[in-house]
């Protein structure tokens, strides 16, 4: 193990939709990214609280991810939240802001530069 890989942060995704979770796994590979999923039907809390991520990247389009996420914030305040929802659903975007997700983005931005964003929340 080289000195970047031990001092890289732990990164959490929770992502349902196989598709686009692909596109991060082959992003996590390009960029050298080490990425832990989590279980398609485990409640993301009991996932976070287990696993002790130091980033968590989310789908916020989920039905209940923003319930889950408030919960994850408040028993895990340190933790950095990534999250993205389409363009078109504000309610996510919005509530995600205001519980205090760390970094918001659309779908399309987040797609777009999941290369730079993965490099940017692994470290090292």
């Amino acid at each position: 193990m080289t000195g970047s890989e031990a001092m890289q942060r732990t990164i959490l995704v929770a992502v349902k939709d196989l598709l686009f979770g692909s596109k991060v796994q082959e992003s996590g590979k390009r960029t050298g990214t080490v990425l832990t999923w989590a279980p398609r039907f485990s409640p993301l809390r009991e996932v976070a609280r287990e696993r002790r991520p130091d980033v968590l990247v989310v789908d916020l389009g989920e039905p209940g991810v923003l319930e889950e996420l408030a919960a994850i914030r408040a028993e895990l305040p340190a933790l950095t939240v990534v999250g993205f929802a389409g363009h078109v659903n504000e309610a996510a975007i919005d509530g995600a802001r205001s519980i205090g997700v760390s970094a918001v983005y659309t779908r399309g931005q987040f797609s777009a530069r999941v290369d730079q964003i993965l490099t940017e929340l692994r470290g090292g």
